[in-house]
């Protein structure tokens, strides 16, 4: 089974994509801030990235995928459109490789970017900027083509209504959704008409690129670039997100407990931290599920009445039962505080 971990900082997301029954793993969109990230949790899961995957050559963040060439010997892909000269390899569009026994394929996405591409590997794809969740993607800078755009998310829309999507960008606070639920809720694919498609996507286009942006894809584009400029970012660059939904219900301590001791079969109490969190103790009777593979076991969830999820000390969890709610899951609940406040009230763990 595919596994990832993602990680996110100023609304740009990259993931670490691995099977656990092998030490490959591949990075996608790697930012060079996060270096130290990556570093860090490839040491904990006993991986080796052998290969780092650009979706475009980005203006959004600064790329680190020079910086993990040069330190671990990994290949760098990207597609054949792409201007950038650090690939190692470029691909056509339906061309696919191996990262240990997971296999990948290479969808050309052009619209956001002339080189935009996607990823698809078992029942799940990575659309880059080619489609955003919850929010439409931009076609909006020199090089973007609204009608190329407009043709690549509706390939993408023809796959399984079930795919999992793990996008490039997060604007609105949401880690994965699903083709199905995209159709209903995403204005880019809900507007049927080529032209008004195109028309609003021309609104927000800018001819001439700010002056970050240059920086970005100059840095992004060359071999090997100098060291990082320091930024400065605004309070809204810092935090991207519109709280627009709801998020679910929270339950102090006491209340959970209860609820935990009274779990009916048709009740799931998911712990969503990392494995070695989970390993060091736990609420009985919880499965172990983390959060941003929440995704992976949907059917599963499905079929649950009910739904209870903690985290370690209640920041995680209200983000991801927010996610679980736009996915249509009516009834999930939080520990407010997490399983420190489990810890704190004294009640038995489990190992």
């Amino acid at each position: 089974m595919v596994r990832l971990k993602r990680f996110q900082k100023e609304g740009c997301v990259s993931y670490l994509v691995f099977e656990p029954t092998q030490r490959e793993a591949l990075l996608i969109d790697p930012r060079a801030d996060l270096l130290p990230e990556y570093r860090s949790a490839m040491a904990d899961l006993g991986l080796h990235c052998t290969c780092v995957f650009e979706t475009k050559l980005h203006s959004h963040h600064y790329s680190g995928s020079h910086a993990l060439r040069a330190e671990l010997g990994c290949e760098i892909f990207m597609a054949l459109a792409t201007e950038s000269q650090r690939p190692t390899h470029k691909f056509r569009n339906g061309d696919s490789f191996l990262v240990g026994k997971i296999k990948f394929e290479v969808w050309e996405t052009p619209g956001n970017a002339s080189d935009s591409a996607c990823l698809l590997t078992d029942g799940m794809i990575f659309t880059g900027d080619t489609l955003w969740i919850g929010s439409v993607a931009e076609a909006n800078y020199l090089g973007s083509d609204p009608e190329k755009l407009w043709e690549s998310q509706r390939r993408i829309s023809q796959l399984k209504p079930e795919t999992l999507i793990f996008a490039a960008h997060d604007s609105e606070e949401l880690f994965f959704s699903t083709i199905a639920v995209e159709i209903k809720k995403n204005l880019d694919l809900i507007i049927s008409d080529r032209a008004h498609f195109m028309e609003r996507k021309k609104i927000s286009h800018r001819p001439t690129p700010d002056e970050e942006t240059v920086k970005k894809r100059n840095y992004n584009r060359v071999l090997l670039p100098e060291t990082v400029p320091t930024i400065e970012f605004s309070e809204a660059e810092r935090n991207p997100f519109r709280f627009k939904d709801s998020y679910a219900l929270s339950l102090n301590v006491e209340k959970f407990a209860a609820k935990a001791h009274q779990k009916k079969p048709s009740q799931l109490f998911i712990d969503i931290r990392e494995k070695p969190e989970f390993e060091r103790g736990h609420i009985p009777g919880a499965i172990h599920i983390p959060g941003f593979e929440l995704g992976f076991h949907a059917a599963e969830l499905r079929k649950a009445e009910k739904i209870f999820l903690y985290c370690q000390s209640g920041g995680r969890s209200p983000l991801v039962s927010r996610n679980l709610l736009y996915l249509g899951f009516p009834d999930v609940t939080t520990l407010a505080g997490g399983f420190q406040a489990w810890l704190n009230a004294g009640f038995s763990v489990a190992k």
